[in-house]
């Protein structure tokens, strides 16, 4: 039920406001600390939850309707970055983060991970934030395509004319590679990554 998922994410967001422990947070409502993780991770539909949000909203001393209300970020507080290729919908990113990645959001465009090659590092399905640069650093992830194939490695600088294109998983091979090849077909510079649950 949405609700209830809007109850949980509202009394999560308030205990971490508050800097109130789950443990504490028990003790002030009078129950087990197993209980109340079983009722954080998913209040149930009856009788007692209607008592439990009241209780909750006491102690956190806020109103019964704080708690069930969506707080729902401003639309403008959001930009919306496109994803690189294929028929998949723009990803939305808090505006203030964009902000202190220091990046123009109009350089910026959203992929995954295609394959299992920078593992650890990055595994296959991560959602990439590639920020579009001409320049490459030394032992810095970026993603380039070569021969029709888009690639996402770790670029080691060797020499003024070589690079070294390194995947972090070493089940993959690495290779060395003109530097002056590689800049013209690089994309960009990976500048966050993020792991789908």
């Amino acid at each position: 039920m949405i609700i209830l998922d809007v109850v949980l994410g509202n009394i999560r967001a308030e205990l971490k406001r508050q800097g109130i422990t789950q443990n504490e947070f028990a003790e002030q409502m009078g129950y087990s600390n197993v209980y109340m993780s079983d009722m954080l991770r998913k209040i149930k539909l009856g009788a007692d939850s209607l008592s439990f949000l009241e209780k909750a909203a006491g102690v956190l001393g806020i109103s019964p309707h704080q708690l069930i209300t969506a707080n729902v970020a401003p639309v403008d507080s959001y930009v919306s970055i496109p994803y690189l290729g294929g028929d998949v919908p723009d990803v939305a990113f808090n505006v203030d983060f964009i902000n202190r990645l220091g990046v123009a959001t109009d350089a910026l465009f959203v992929n995954t991970m295609p394959d299992e090659s920078m593992e650890p590092t990055i595994k296959a399905g991560d959602l990439l934030l590639i920020a579009k640069r001409r320049e490459i650093k030394h032992a810095r992830i970026y993603m380039f395509k070569l021969g029709g194939d888009t690639i996402i490695k770790r670029i080691i600088l060797q020499t003024d004319y070589n690079v070294f294109v390194k995947a972090d998983n070493s089940s993959f091979p690495s290779s060395c590679v003109d530097k002056a090849e590689l800049t013209r077909s690089l994309v960009g510079e990976l500048v966050w990554q993020g792991r789908r649950a």
